[in-house]
Order: C-alpha cells, then sequence, then structure tokens
C-alpha cells in the first residue's frame, strides 16, 4: 500500500489478531513479576480488542496510507489462518494490553520513513 499504492485482499472476512511487540515484552515482564500464580500455565496474550477481519485491517491502513484497496471477489490467500482468540484467562490474573492498531500502524509508517528507505527498482521482482 505504501509504495505501490495499492492493497489486494482475498477473503476479507477471515480474522487476524494482533499486539504489539511493547506488549509482548511486558507480557515477559508481567510472567516474572507473578511467576507462582502463573506456574504450570498456558495463556493466550493479547486484548480481544486487537481481533479485526482483514478488510478492518485494510480500512484502518487506509486511513494512515492513501491508496487503492480492493476487495477480491476471486483467488485465494495462501494463508488460510481464521481465527479469533480469547485473552480472558491472562486479562482475569491483571495482563493488558496498551498498544492499539491504529498506534501499532503509526509507529511502523513513522519508522519506515524514518529510515528513508528508497529504492528505484522496488516494482521490480
Amino acid at each position: 500500500a505504501l509504495k505501490q499504492k495499492v492493497n489486494i485482499v482475498y477473503e476479507a472476512h477471515f480474522k487476524r489478531t494482533f499486539i504489539h511487540s511493547y506488549d509482548i515484552a511486558r507480557s515477559f515482564v508481567f510472567a516474572v513479576a507473578h511467576f507462582d500464580e502463573l506456574k504450570n500455565e498456558i495463556f493466550n496474550v493479547g486484548s480481544e480488542d486487537m481481533n479485526f477481519t482483514k478488510e478492518e485491517i485494510a480500512e484502518k491502513i487506509k486511513e494512515s496510507v492513501p491508496h487503492h484497496l480492493h476487495f477480491a471477489d476471486y483467488g485465494t490467500d495462501p494463508d488460510q489462518r481464521n481465527y479469533e482468540v480469547s485473552y480472558a484467562k491472562i486479562r482475569e490474573k491483571g495482563f493488558e494490553t496498551t498498544i492499539s492498531l491504529s498506534d501499532g500502524i503509526a509507529e511502523l509508517l513513522s519508522g519506515y520513513q524514518a529510515l528513508h528507505i528508497h529504492n528505484p527498482f522496488s516494482n521490480v521482482e
């Protein structure tokens, strides 16, 4: 979307979940600090607020990166994962994420722009 100004989304109804690397790091600190309470347990780390359809994600990116967005009615996405995750178990222990999808997108764009990446042949495969 950023370089070629177009984004083609297949199977827009498929769900994905996201978490920022900062929140992942925080979850490790949380686990160490609450070791006795969490030991021998398995937790999904994240927030239900970060479960999105691919269409919702694409629209959110388009808010920050003007481009042509096309939802394809033909073809399939090679990544056939389609899931929504519950994070109730870790939330009940006191952990919650802090970085939203919008904030993560803004940070990613800022980092990309700060690197001044320019490749005149970027559209050549």
